[in-house]
Order: structure tokens, then sequence, then C-alpha cells
């Protein structure tokens, strides 16, 4: 294979996973019955969408991730504050908030918004419309109102979703490609793999270079959801270790997390996993 054909299959295999890992905090969520406002294949600006049953479903043109968005208490009292402050404003009554093209919402939200909860209002950005604001905001169930347990089992969907995904691999290449896997090497592999990352050293592999199509995605596959499963239960923002550790924090203490805190290592979190990025590709090169 060459160059090109390598990079579509990576591509399309980080696409495959990270839709998967999405799907399994979306399924969970939905057998515990909270609202789900969107879930998105791609980011970026919408190719298509469908709302089906108060859940936004869309592709979008940049196929590098997925994603899910939750009800949360934070982000439907964010918005009944600034419903309750244009109310207050006498700018518009609820009849005219109903059909309002949702300008001077968009207005006060920025007078009010925080850096930490401008994510939280994304999970409302495709009802540009806004409408039925009151309704969106008091009907949904929110995840963090259903039990601790399933609380958990919500955030670990999408890492439980990606070990489905390392197992299917491993048969595929086993039984389906007659390879032969060791699958100790490969964790002790991705974490030297992450050390000499971190390092700028060469990435050291297992996998001998092939033309066959099938073994290269097989094995792409068994790398990256291996790779999704070990970064994802770190306790590190914006993954979904820290998020459990938050949560059970929270839970334990009964007391939430400053705001200046969880910002100081979300802005942490976010600049380790982009120099993570950038150190893996200077890493193939080099």
């Amino acid at each position: 294979m060459n160059s090109i054909q390598l990079i579509f299959t990576f591509i399309l295999v980080i696409l495959l996973s990270l839709t998967v890992h999405e799907l399994g905090h979306f399924i969970f969520a939905k057998i515990f019955k909270v609202t789900v406002y969107e879930f998105s294949i791609g980011i970026g600006p919408k190719i298509f969408s469908v709302n089906y049953k108060g859940t936004i479903y869309s592709l979008r043109l940049l196929p590098i991730m997925a994603y899910v968005s939750l009800s949360s208490n934070h982000a439907n009292n964010l918005y009944k504050e600034i419903l309750n402050d244009i109310q207050s404003e006498n700018k518009l009554d609820s009849d005219l908030l109903k059909i309002s093209n949702g300008d001077h919402f968009k207005q006060v939200l920025k007078k009010k918004i925080s850096f930490s909860s401008y994510k939280e209002y994304k999970v409302y950005k495709e009802y540009r419309k806004y409408n039925n604001l009151y309704e969106l905001s008091s009907n949904s169930i929110s995840i963090n109102s259903v039990s601790f347990i399933k609380n958990i089992i919500i955030m670990l969907g999408g890492v439980l979703f990606n070990l489905i995904l390392f197992g299917i691999a491993i048969l595929i290449l086993i039984y389906g490609l007659n390879q032969q896997i060791d699958i100790g090497n490969e964790i002790r592999l991705f974490f030297i793999n992450l050390w000499n990352t971190i390092i700028f050293q060469r990435l050291e592999g297992s996998v001998a270079i092939t033309n066959n199509f099938p073994t290269v995605f097989s094995f792409q596959l068994l790398l990256i959801n291996l790779s999704l499963f070990l970064l994802n239960i770190l306790p590190l923002p914006p993954l979904d270790g820290f998020k459990i550790a938050s949560f059970i924090i929270e839970k334990t203490t009964k007391k939430n997390i400053p705001e200046k805190f969880d910002l100081f290592f979300s802005i942490i979190g976010i600049i380790f996993i982009v120099y993570l990025s950038i150190a893996s590709i200077v890493s193939l090169f080099i």
C-alpha cells in the first residue's frame, strides 16, 4: 500500500473507532433514559441531519472524530438562567421567544457564559431558532439525575465499546486472516510508544509492512482501539478517565470541583493532547 492509501485507511479506522466510542456513550444513555441532544459523525459544517424523537443525528464535513451531546444539570440551569434574564429585561415575552431567531439570546449568552461553560452551550447549538426553549430545558432528563452506577456505566460506555472493537479485530486477524497476535507485546509497545512520542523518539512497531488492505485495516483497528481504551482511562481532561474521577470526587465530597481548578486542568489536558498528536506525527518520520 502506498502512503496515500495508508493515510486513507488510518482516517477510516480513526473515524470508525471514535464513532463506536461515542456510540457506547449514546447507547447506555438511551438505555438509562438520559436525554441525548445530538449524535454526530464528524465535526465542522453540517452536511446532513435529521431530528428523530428529540435527538439530532448529523453527518459533518470533517471526518476526524465523532461526539455525543447529553443533557446535564449545569447546561439546563445555564439555559434557564439566560432565559430568565432575557424575560426580565422585557426584551422578549414567552410567545415571541418561541419564534425568535435567537440573536438576543446569543448576546445575553456572551455576557454571561464562562470559558468552561462554553462547551455546555455547544449542546444546544443546533437549536438555532430556539423553538420550545422552555420544554428543551425543563423536560430533558439529565445525566446528573440517574444513579451513581448508571452514570459511571454511561461514562465507561465509550471505552467498553472500544474494547469490544479491539476484540473483534483480534478475531478477524487470527481466524479470518491467519495472523499471529501477541496481545501482551502490543500492550507493552503501546506504553513504549507513548513514552517515545513524548520525548520525540521513533515509534516501534510489531506490524510488518504489507499490501493487504484487510490486514492493514484490521491491525490498525486493533492498535487504535487499544490506544483509545488505554488512553481514555487516564485521569486527564478531556478524557473519560478525568470525567469519571471528577464525578467520583464530587459525589464523595458532595461539592462541585471549583471552576478555576477544572479550567486549569482542562487547559493542561488540551495542551498535552495537542502535543501528543503533533509528536506522534513527528515520531513517524524521525
